[in-house]
């Protein structure tokens, strides 16, 4: 089926934020605010930061890395690791999901 990837807060709760994101979704998972389709992005945020979605868990400090990582790539790096097809606007909107996310707090479950 494939990996999605949902927001938590500290005691694991569902966590969202505000914004429009431009990212892909899934049956069970949203566009961005609360949660994505983790296997679109996967190999673009290993490429980044060495870190897997494909982890039931990560923390916020890891999110952290993670955002930072994303910002400090470039769109053209991005693409060449993508797997899918990948637009600008949605890479930009992955790697502003990850900063909100980070700067709420937030950490990433994954479903698989």
């Amino acid at each position: 089926m494939g990996l999605d990837s949902f927001w938590v807060d500290e005691q694991r709760n569902p966590a969202s934020v505000d914004g429009d994101y431009a990212l892909c979704g899934g049956m069970f998972s949203g566009h961005g605010n609360d949660s994505f389709r983790g296997k679109v992005y996967a190999p673009i945020i290993e490429a980044a930061s060495g870190y897997s979605l494909y982890t039931d868990y990560l923390s916020n400090d890891i999110v952290k890395i993670i955002a930072s990582k994303l910002e400090a790539m470039t769109f053209e790096e991005a693409k060449s690791k993508a797997t899918y097809e990948l637009f600008e606007d949605e890479f930009q909107s992955l790697q502003r999901m990850f900063r909100a996310h980070a700067d709420a707090n937030h950490a990433l479950t994954g479903w698989w």
